[in-house]
C-alpha cells in the first residue's frame, strides 16, 4: 500500500488519515485484502492496473 501511495505523491500516512482511509470501506464490503477493498471503493474493481 505504501508503494502504491508513494507512486501518487504520498510519502507518509498519518494515523488519522489512515483511519479515515480504512473507514471509507463500507463494513459490509470489507475483506481481508485492504488494498483490493480500497480499489473497489475508489474505482469499482478489485485490481488497479499500474
Amino acid at each position: 500500500l505504501y508503494w502504491f501511495l508513494g507512486r501518487h505523491g504520498v510519502s507518509l500516512i498519518y494515523p488519522e488519515i489512515w483511519q479515515y482511509v480504512t473507514d471509507s470501506v463500507p463494513h459490509g464490503e470489507q475483506t481481508d485484502d485492504l488494498l483490493a477493498d480500497l480499489c473497489r471503493v475508489l474505482w469499482g474493481k478489485d485490481e488497479l492496473a499500474i
